[in-house]
Formats: C-alpha cells, structure tokens, sequence
C-alpha cells in the first residue's frame, strides 16, 4: 500500500508538471511571418504551423471545433483581400476564400458551425459568409475603420467597433440589417459581451477609457477609465472578471465585471525585440504591446499575445500573476483555442 501511494504521488507529480500552461492548444497568429502556429499548452511548444495569407489578423474556431478562419488583413502597402480555412482535424489549410481588393478583412467570429460574419475595414462594411466563401450578405456600417466584432448569440446581434469614428455599429444578423451607431469614444476597438449576454464592454484605445453599452436599450450606461490603449478586452467564462490589454500601458487590467471596479492590473515585463523594419507593430511604439487575449475555458489561464516581444504571457487567474512565457514566431496577435 504504501508503494501504491508513492506511484500515485508521482504519477500525480509528473501529470501536473506535464501540463503547467493549462490542457489543449493555443493557435497564435503570427503577423509578420504570415502563418499560424499551434502550440501545446502542456509543453508550450510549437506542433504545427501553417501558412496562410499576408499578415493574418484574427482567428475565430468553430463551435464544433472542426475549423478554424484566419483574416489575412495585409499592411498599409498591400491591403489584404483573403480569408483561410483551416481543416483542424488534417491541420490543413483547406480553402482561401478571395474577395474584392482591398477590403481589409479583420474582426472574425463564427455565428454558427457553418457562417461566419467578419468586418471589412477597407470598404466599410460587415460580411456573412459560409465556409465555402459564398458571399451571403454584405452590410455597409458606413463608419470609419470597421474593426473588431462580438456576436450575441440570443439577440442575433453583431457589434462592430469603429476604430476611426469611435462608434459601434449594431447589426441585425437574422435581419440581415444596419440597427444603429452607439457613440462610445476616440479609438473604439475592443469589444466583448459578458456571460449574461445583457451588456457590451468597447475599449476606446485613444480615450483610454471603456464603454458598457446595454443590449436591450442599445444605449452607453457606464464609462470606466483605463491605463493607456487599452486594445482588446476579454471576459471570464465564469463571468466574474474582465481583462483589458492595454497597449502603451504594457499591462493587463482586470476588473469585476459585476461591480465595474478594477481588480487589478498586472505589468508584462516582456523584452521587445530589435525592429528590422518589418514589424507592423512599431507604430505603436515601445514596450511589449500587449494585444491578443485569450481565456482557457478553466479559467485557471490567461494567455496574453505581445506583438513587440514574440512572446504569449501566461496568467495565473487564481492569483493573478504572470505564471509562464511561451515564445512565438513574429509579431504574435490573434489567438484561439482548439480542446
């Protein structure tokens, strides 16, 4: 007995020093190399990378995780007109779907395991599209830098957030419909909706500051203030806690999404890397420019992509620490999660 139970201790040991960033794999978004790689959360090493179009952006999986869809957004010089499907079974890039030049595909999410609606910056607009890249509606948000996107499964609302307008513009998914543009403030990026589905939280990166709008009345009812930049935000799945990336800031904020009070906010002390002159995050200055979140459906991690650093920080959501580090290949931004 007692030799069954120095075993068990070990087995028990080994099982959680093998899986110390969470269990899954983490897709990041390599901006500058133009590929995407998965890594395993229980080694923090690289499995597979992928090619796909120029600058790829965002990531959005399927909710029945059979795949996943890349916008290839481009950079100032080359707009980007392509979005890449990826079979996550073969770990294969199946299909690039082409539309009109010049569109800037960027904010992505999957509406159901078939349809997908993303933001086209480049022409002002909101697509749905099916997997086959069949164009199914095309909407005009008629606002400047159409951005990032959150879909509200109950109301078949879809939110845009309007970086150069500093808006969001609500659509009728099932409609098919312009609704309105909420007002929120300068920079209007990030965006999410909390678990009861009754509340949207917008960062507005140049006001350094976030906006909860209310879904039933469509209408701004709280403002909270943030360190600076603050460029994406991300919910807990329990729903008890926000995390707001804050760029030029080089934090991570958290704050109780039921009292609106901050938690917390957490320095990454990332080294950035030396520019070579094609890192499309140089404009955003220095530091490790936090970026891409993503939340382990746990809630025991935290992964924080920082585009300056070639680094995803790992957060202890217990403590609320910085846990671990995962390098990447150029410029990580875009995460997803596959189980």
């Amino acid at each position: 007995m007692k030799y069954f139970l120095i075993i068990t201790l070990l087995m028990v040991n080994v099982f959680v020093h093998s899986q110390p960033y969470g269990q899954g794999e983490l897709l990041v978004l390599n901006k500058s190399d133009h590929n995407v790689s998965f890594i395993s959360l229980a080694t923090g090493k690289e499995t597979t990378v992928l090619e796909v179009g120029k600058n790829p952006h965002e990531v959005a999986v399927s909710p029945n995780e059979k795949y996943a869809a890349v916008t290839n957004y481009g950079n100032g010089e080359n707009p980007g007109n392509t979005i890449s499907i990826i079979n996550l079974v073969k770990r294969k890039v199946v299909n690039t779907h082409e539309f009109v030049q010049g569109i800037k595909p960027h904010g992505i999410e999957f509406a159901d395991n078939e349809t997908l609606l993303f933001t086209a910056e480049g022409t002002e607009s909101f697509y749905l599209i099916n997997l086959e890249g069949e164009v199914l509606d095309v909407i005009k948000t008629s606002q400047k830098i159409s951005h990032m996107l959150a879909y509200d499964s109950k109301s078949k609302l879809a939110f845009v957030a309007n970086i150069g307008s500093g808006s969001v513009t609500v659509i009728d998914v099932a409609k098919r419909v312009k609704v309105k543009d909420i007002m929120t403030g300068d920079g209007a990026e990030g965006i999410a909706i909390n678990l009861e589905q009754t509340e949207v939280w917008v960062t507005n990166r140049e006001d350094n500051s976030i906006s909860i709008i209310d879904i039933q009345s469509l209408k701004v009812t709280q403002t909270l203030a943030t360190e600076n930049f603050p460029i994406r935000i991300k919910f807990t799945y329990n729903g008890n806690m926000a995390l707001v990336s804050c760029a030029k800031a080089g934090t991570v904020m958290v704050f109780d999404s039921k009292s609106k009070t901050k938690i917390k906010s957490i320095v990454i002390n990332e080294q950035e890397v030396e520019d070579n002159g094609e890192r499309l995050s140089a404009s955003f200055g220095e530091g490790p420019i936090p970026i891409g979140i993503l939340i382990h459906p746990s809630d025991k991690f935290a992964y924080i992509a920082n585009t300056n650093a070639d680094i995803v920080t790992v957060l202890d959501l217990t403590k609320l620490e910085i846990c671990g580090r995962i390098s990447t290949r150029s410029e990580p931004d875009g995460l997803g999660y596959i189980k």
